[in-house]
């Protein structure tokens, strides 16, 4: 309290670098900041909103336009890895290499909906197999009734779903490894999944899954209702990823909506230096600095308040 007015700051976290946004097509239709689509080696992505350049729309696999008859409405997916991902397994004559999908639906429909089930098999690649399960988890689904609570999902609510069983990323491990770019890249505080920040490391896992999986290898999954009714099935490429802009659906040029919902691997990436930083002494993730604003309140202008800008500062390690 300073001379009877109440002063507070408000603390934004700003990414200094690298950008998540960059320039944006000036043939793109767009209403604010997403992903565009990587895909294939060497390949370049603008974070750029829900539309996205003709090329690379056609670069896509798998696109199916809006249904009427959808009811669920997958907006994001992603990979996530074990606790001990990359470290030797109980046999100790292996590494573990295990990631667990997870996607995020909403309902689209007015009535609630019930998920009893949820599968997903492997297409089109090479090197790569399904290998442990997960347990415990809030909201985890499996191909078997017999192994899962139901997941309720009531009219417009969203959802995040993990699937049971466990994807084996084989020779990934070491590859991550001997990134050592990654090990000074930021993350994205205050967003679930974390997320790792910039493009180029998205793209570089892109690469990365295609040389050891394949540029067809994709994940085929499918969501059921009631006595293994399929409810959703979609189909994610693994040498196609977005970050956290895209939200599965991209506009044409003429203004059509294509659904295509798509992993993102900054989440995997993300969540794989956050377990480093818990499992590794001495290992930790760089934080952007922040910016820090100052609000006061202020009668005789527009809003009733003012700001001032303290500037950066570095933020302090959890």
């Amino acid at each position: 309290m300073i001379a009877g007015k109440f002063r507070h700051s408000l603390v934004i976290a700003v990414l200094m670098s690298p950008q998540l946004a960059v320039a944006q097509s000036e043939t793109m239709q767009t209403t604010g900041p997403c992903s565009s689509i990587i895909t294939g080696t060497g390949a370049v992505g603008n974070s750029t909103c829900i539309a996205i350049t003709k090329d690379a729309l056609e670069r896509l696999t798998d696109i199916t336009a809006a249904s009427r008859g959808r009811k669920l409405f997958v907006a994001e997916a992603w990979l996530s890895p074990t606790a001990m991902f990359g470290r030797p397994s109980g046999d100790g004559k292996s590494i573990n290499e295990q990631a667990f999908l997870s996607v995020r639906a909403t309902n689209i429909t007015e009535a609630p909906v019930l998920l009893t089930a949820a599968k997903w098999e492997i297409v089109q690649a090479r090197n790569l197999s399904k290998g442990g399960g997960a347990y415990g988890y809030r909201n985890l689904l499996w191909p078997a009734l017999s192994l899962n609570k139901p997941i309720k999902i009531d009219a417009g609510k969203q959802v995040d779903i993990q699937f049971g069983e466990g994807l084996a990323l084989n020779g990934m491990a070491s590859r991550l490894r001997k990134n050592r770019e990654l090990d000074t890249a930021y993350i994205i505080p205050e967003i679930s999944p974390v997320r790792i920040n910039g493009d180029m490391y998205v793209n570089w896992f892109v690469e990365q899954m295609g040389l050891l999986y394949g540029t067809q290898a994709k994940l085929r999954v499918t969501l059921y209702e009631g006595d293994y009714k399929p409810i959703a099935s979609l189909s994610l490429p693994l040498a196609q990823g977005v970050d956290f802009f895209y939200h599965g659906e991209a506009v044409d040029q003429k203004g059509n909506v294509q659904y295509a919902p798509r992993l993102a691997y900054d989440a995997f990436l993300g969540q794989y230096l956050k377990i480093r930083e818990d499992m590794e002494p001495g290992f930790r993730i760089k934080r952007p600095p922040a910016r820090v604003i100052e609000v006061m309140p202020d009668p005789t202008v527009w809003g009733k308040q003012r700001y001032r800008d303290i500037g950066s500062q570095g933020q302090t390690e959890e």
